[in-house]
């Protein structure tokens, strides 16, 4: 009889995994994580972007909440050590990179004008955003003043034209605030990709666009490489005895205006990043005051 076998319920938050240094990192954002004793200690170290190339070698793992710092990365790593093998997960990064690039090519064919043609692009879509924003709002608008009146019904029947009024108003900012966000999600996603884009031209210098498609899809692949690379969501269920955390320190734009969810999956995303390594955890840090904080965590751990 199943009733009578005795149950151990065990935390979803222990592990077996990662060493008490990055767990005493995970607790940040996950407070009740714990780490098995038989992990051991592990090792946490603060280092700066350009020390990467050297210190990593067969087997490591590198990953960063943005792409672009990613992108940066991997080509220092091939240009000053090809032997290592360096390739980021194939992903649609590369064909979204590949895809503007041929849309810049339409607005402008001087591919030395390259930087200058991404930035009206940027330009163009937002405005394409706005207008598509606008749209929306105009389209809710429409049915607000029903929906305030069904809400107002399901939680009191007694109400008048002024709480259908104030109903409205609030239904209609919540409404905007949804649409901002959603325009500032898919900006920074954009300004990430066309920075990827100006890391390729400046790191690898090809001459023309198709040049710069194949040095694109030449940093790519579906498997990784001897040394991979990827998004801190493409290294979700990975692992490795030795990780390279890029821009642990990275602050997300606009941060003041993310919705509860919004912040609780930043928390989430730092959450992996500490967390993907069996010995040795690298914090590539940035110039700010939080890699400061980290190692004021660090040294108290």
């Amino acid at each position: 009889n199943m009733d009578d076998t005795p149950v151990k319920v065990m935390s979803t938050t222990y592990s077996f995994r990662c060493p008490e240094k990055h767990a005493e990192l995970a607790r940040q954002y996950v407070p009740y994580f714990k780490s098995a004793e038989q992990t051991g200690e592990g090792i946490v170290e603060i280092i700066n972007p350009e020390d990467v190339p050297d210190l990593i070698q067969q087997g490591d793992i590198y990953y960063c909440r943005c792409n672009a710092p990613l992108v940066s990365i991997t080509i220092d790593i091939i240009t000053k050590y090809p032997e290592k093998g360096a390739k980021m997960l194939g992903s649609n990064l590369d064909e979204e990179m590949v895809k503007i690039i041929r849309r810049c090519q339409k607005i402008n064919d001087d591919f030395y004008s390259i930087k200058a043609t991404l930035e009206e692009y940027t330009f163009r879509q937002e405005e394409v955003l706005r207008e598509q924003g606008v749209k929306r709002l105009d389209k809710f608008m429409g049915k607000v003043r029903g929906k305030a009146v069904a809400k107002l019904k399901k939680n009191n029947e007694f109400y008048d034209e002024s709480d259908v009024d104030k109903m409205v108003e609030q239904l209609a900012e919540r409404e905007m605030t949804k649409i901002d966000r959603r325009i500032d999600r898919k900006m920074n996603d954009l300004m990430d990709t066309t920075n990827c884009i100006i890391a390729v031209i400046e790191g690898l210098h090809p001459h023309g666009f198709t040049a710069t498609i194949d040095k694109i899809q030449s940093l790519f692949s579906d498997e990784g490489g001897n040394v991979t690379g990827g998004s801190i969501h493409r290294m979700k269920g990975r692992e490795a005895e030795r990780a390279f955390y890029i821009e642990h320190d990275y602050q997300p734009p606009k941060k003041a205006n993310l919705s509860e969810y919004d912040k609780k999956e930043e928390d989430r995303i730092r959450y992996v990043g500490v967390t993907r390594s069996l010995d040795t955890l690298y914090l590539v840090k940035r110039e700010s005051d939080e890699a400061q904080q980290v190692g004021d965590l660090l040294a108290h751990a």
